[in-house]
């Protein structure tokens, strides 16, 4: 009677649980030294946990446009040499590390379906200490917001589209300054780390982010073009209507407390056990039939299993208890 209990237990856990949950993408599995910076992807875009940030990094020109991953604190020094630091000195809730946008055109972030990541839902911006203290003050190139009189209208735009599977959703703004207001008290330039929240646009899967702004010389805006990002929340899929193929891998015992038993597979090509931030907290390729898979030393919780396979991917539940 004790095990039918036990059982049943277990049974409304697995049920409680939705098939989708979320991680966190924050840039802290950057492995960068003190006050440093990250901007030369190798495949054209950084990873992280399965949030890909487009990068387009010129070695000849030391140029570059897309996405920085950063953890420099310095909010006070103005000017281009100080591209890549967050006028809130740290990242999101004072976390080490955030990215850093350079935004020619249009930068973007998209999710990475491979690692069963299925949308983006948020994320935290601020400005970058570049253009806040050149709106504020003014410089060479750019004008003080608000004017002498502080009367102009300026403003800071950023516009973020969400798009699923190609296809625009929605749009949201979001002003990373705006001094539009009759009473001047109310002007202001983003200081701190706020919530964009894409939870009404659908899913989208793909968002593109352009910057616009009140002060526009002959080649185009003067405004440092520039804006930081952190802590991006994306949905991870692990639905059966997400899976790719239907085969069963006689996975057993599930829940499981030291090893799970895989059998009757074609070779594995690929095994990942993924907890719910996202980390392959166990990988291993090239496995044989009845395969053993020893879990003894993960925390007890829910986690994904992801098999690839020469047929395609398999992707499942399994408790840990």
């Amino acid at each position: 009677m004790r095990y039918f209990y036990q059982t049943i237990l277990v049974l409304i856990v697995l049920l409680s649980y939705q098939s989708q949950a979320q991680i966190i993408a924050d840039f802290e599995d950057f492995d960068l030294a003190k006050s440093s910076f990250l901007n030369q992807a190798e495949l054209g875009q950084f990873d992280s946990r399965g949030l890909l940030l487009d990068n387009d990094y010129n070695p000849d020109w030391d140029s570059w446009s897309g996405f920085a991953i950063s953890n420099i604190k310095d909010s006070s020094t103005p000017g281009f040499l100080n591209q890549y630091a967050s006028i809130a000195g740290a990242g999101n809730a004072g976390s080490e590390t955030y990215a850093v946008s350079f935004v020619l055109g249009q930068s973007s972030i998209e999710v990475n379906k491979e690692a069963m990541i299925y949308s983006v839902d948020g994320f935290y911006v601020t400005n970058s200490t570049y253009a806040y203290l050149s709106m504020r003050d003014g410089d060479a190139f750019a004008k003080q917001f608000g004017g002498i009189t502080g009367d102009d209208p300026d403003f800071f735009l950023l516009t973020v589209k969400g798009y699923r599977d190609g296809d625009l959703l929605d749009s949201v703004e979001v002003y990373l300054a705006d001094y539009r207001f009759e009473n001047n008290d109310q002007d202001y330039i983003l200081d701190e780390w706020v919530y964009v929240d894409l939870s009404e646009m659908g899913k989208p899967d793909n968002v593109t982010f352009e910057l616009s702004s009140s002060d526009v010389g002959q080649f185009g805006m003067n405004t440092p073009a520039y804006f930081c990002l952190d802590d991006a929340e994306m949905t991870l899929t692990a639905s059966i209507l997400e899976r790719k193929q239907s085969k069963e891998f006689n996975i057993s015992p599930n829940p499981v407390s030291t090893a799970l038993h895989l059998g009757n597979t074609s070779q594995i090509e690929m095994l990942q056990i993924i907890d719910s931030r996202g980390n392959a907290v166990i990988s291993h390729s090239t496995m044989d039939i009845a395969t053993i898979i020893s879990v003894e030393h993960l925390p007890k919780g829910i986690y994904l299993l992801r098999i690839k396979d020469q047929d395609g991917v398999f992707v499942t539940k399994i408790f840990k208890e």
